[in-house]
């Protein structure tokens, strides 16, 4: 499991897991996920496999909101083929969508890099506590 970041060239950012906004991208593939996983199961909790399939090409083929791009066109350089019909161009591959990863992986790091400089601008240090001060902790449990 180690080598999988080093083999994929996957970049790896920590976040805390007690703060879900930190993390926000992968909060909201998650809650899209479920929804899409909600949505196809039958009344007695089976899945449809085959909506769920369609359902899950038509969200890749989906225009992201900032761009004129879909995940598929980004991950695989074109459309992917579902059941709505699309021109022929959609599906030839093409080296402009290859680039746009990139540029968009550079965009998000230094959009994380002025929230990060706001943060700091902000934050102080606190006075140090005294012995038998008492203090407010917020509950650290996930629920």
């Amino acid at each position: 499991m180690r080598a999988f970041p080093s083999v994929w060239h996957v970049q790896l950012r920590v976040s805390s897991a007690h703060e879900p906004q930190s993390n926000g991208r992968a909060e909201a593939a998650v809650k899209s996920a479920k929804r899409l996983l909600r949505n196809n199961t039958h009344p007695g909790g089976s899945l449809d496999s085959d909506a769920a399939a369609r359902s899950l090409l038509l969200y890749l083929n989906t225009l992201l909101h900032d761009t004129d791009v879909s995940t598929a066109q980004l991950l695989m350089g074109c459309q992917q083929r579902d059941y709505v019909p699309a021109a022929k161009e959609h599906y030839m591959i093409s080296s402009r969508w290859a680039r746009m990863p990139r540029s968009r992986e550079w965009a998000m790091a230094h959009t994380g890099d002025a929230e990060a400089m706001r943060f700091n601008q902000m934050a102080h240090n606190v006075a140090p506590l005294d012995p038998g001060q008492w203090v407010h902790l917020p509950n650290q449990e996930m629920g």
